[in-house]
């Protein structure tokens, strides 16, 4: 691997500005928001997308992603097994050579909840994404396929831009991180399996070790398919039959 500076990937360098937290994501506004993109794809058309038309654009690309990886509806999702044919190379801080120890003290001392991830564009055009290394296997599962999700989309790196006061403001495109997001979370837990487990009053930390993602990944499939009412019904009703 070649030597590559990190604190570039939070001060300047071309990076993912999605990458967020799990908290940020179970907390901010789901609803997409009527948003463009500054310069269009080739090919790629940019317009409004309400929820309905976000959920079929994630559970089409989602499908496309699990058949690029050779695997079934219903069969775990390794995010890594895409990494290659897509041009991503993941890796953790302690892990890069010639990694100077400001760098190393700068990435790893923030907190998890903060970052999960960061990505840059490597010499070769390749994706280099740096995982936190104390953030749990499931999280960084998550992780790993929302970057998936934005190369298979082919969405661009963001930038860091000096504003006329000085300050430097990171670009953030809400439409691809949404795209990213609702892409990778029904890559990870297929529709079909949500709704299975909702109906026969799996607990939704039980469905989501099953298939490698995090709770709160769980959580948010579980809702933007509309199942979370009946996800607390049945769970209700499981506990009263255990009694």
């Amino acid at each position: 691997m070649p030597v590559f500076p990190l604190a570039p990937l939070f001060r300047g360098a071309p990076r993912r500005g999605g990458l967020l937290t799990e908290k940020e994501h179970m907390t901010m506004d789901r609803t997409p928001r009527a948003s463009t993109l500054p310069a269009p794809l080739p090919g790629r058309r940019t317009r409004e997308r309400s929820t309905k038309d976000l959920i079929s654009f994630a559970e089409e690309h989602a499908a496309t992603l699990r058949q690029r990886a050779g695997i079934g509806s219903r069969d775990r999702f390794d995010p890594r097994s895409l990494t290659r044919e897509l041009g991503l190379v993941i890796t953790y801080p302690a892990d890069i050579p010639g990694l100077t120890p400001d760098d190393y003290a700068l990435v790893t001392g923030v907190d998890v909840r903060t970052w999960s991830g960061m990505g840059g564009t490597l010499p070769d055009g390749r994706l280099l994404v740096v995982l936190h290394p104390s953030q749990t296997a499931e999280r960084a599962n998550v992780t790993i396929m929302e970057e998936v999700a934005h190369a298979h989309l082919g969405h661009r790196p963001s930038l860091l831009v000096t504003q006329p006061s000085g300050l430097e403001k990171r670009q953030y495109n809400q439409t691809d991180e949404d795209e990213a997001y609702w892409t990778a979370a029904a890559a990870l837990l297929p529709r079909l399996i949500v709704a299975e487990a909702v109906w026969r009053g799996r607990s939704v930390e039980d469905l989501a070790a099953a298939y490698g993602a995090s709770v709160e990944c769980g959580q948010f499939r579980i809702k933007t398919l509309n199942l979370w009412a009946d996800h607390r019904n049945r769970g209700a009703r499981q506990q009263v039959v255990s009694l």
